[in-house]
């Protein structure tokens, strides 16, 4: 939520394999002034995510002179956040990049956002017939397709989904949900964001070291996790305490 109570539209970040992408939509009915605002509160809800992390700012066409740069700037030094790269649309805003020593690009097909619809006029970029404010993208869950080897951290500001599995040594640290199309060995920790007790994590096979939920802990139990039988599970937090359920009816059992 932002200053005003809306749910965050404008302001996305998602994690790339150089780094975090943030875009700011440029929307020209959104005074910038509210945009930094919503980025500033989006910041601070994520901080042990985005503190001293590399970004590159996506802002469109939208078109910024001196003083909305600097308060961007601002904002992004505030976290201790270095901006890699700017990409825009527009001359003034990249030679403001450039002033600022920042290198920039042109939008490409892979950074570039669909087209605005207005409020009230079809188009089919409108969701169910409803205009107005769409976000770059809505997607910013971590995918990594490959096997967490040992020594290895993940660290998301969401949710996180694994097409392979975390070995023994490995950790996973998520702001949201950890889903693993594999064998769980490591560490996870989830709901690591304000307001993550209603993460989950879910494994094929869950034979961790350790699961955390929000702020809930529970060591691994060999004996219990031995049993070839198990199948997938889903760990959830539930009374202070987190609960392993498995995917098929009435078969759940505790972890303290």
């Amino acid at each position: 939520m932002n200053a005003t109570g809306k749910k965050f539209e404008a302001v996305t970040i998602k994690g790339t394999a150089g780094g975090l992408l943030c875009r700011l939509l440029d929307d020209e009915t959104i005074a910038f002034s509210d945009l930094l605002a919503e980025l500033s509160d989006r910041l601070a809800g994520g901080e042990k995510f985005f503190r001293k992390g590399r970004f590159t700012v996506e802002l469109g066409n939208r078109s910024l002179f001196k003083d909305d740069f600097d308060g961007m700037l601002e904002i992004f030094n505030r976290f201790d956040i270095s901006i890699e790269a700017v990409i825009s649309g527009v001359q003034s805003t990249r030679s403001q990049a450039k002033l600022a020593g920042i290198p920039s690009n042109l939008p490409n097909n892979q950074n570039t956002r669909p087209a605005l619809v207005a409020e009230g006029q079809p188009g089919k970029n409108s969701a169910g017939g409803r205009g107005g404010v769409q976000p770059f993208d809505s997607a910013e869950a971590y995918f990594i397709r490959r096997t967490v080897r040992s020594g290895q951290v993940i660290r998301h500001h969401t949710d996180v989904i694994i097409l392979g599995d975390v070995n023994a040594g490995a950790q996973v640290i998520a702001g949201g949900s950890v889903i693993v199309w594999g064998t769980v060995r490591g560490r996870i920790d989830a709901g690591q964001n304000a307001g993550g007790e209603g993460a989950v994590i879910c494994a094929l096979s869950l034979r961790p070291t350790q699961l955390g939920i929000h702020n809930v802990v529970a060591m691994g139990n060999d004996d219990a996790l031995k049993d070839p039988d198990v199948g997938p599970e889903m760990a959830s937090l539930q009374d202070g305490t987190i609960v392993l359920d498995s995917w098929m009816p009435h078969r759940g059992r505790l972890r303290g």
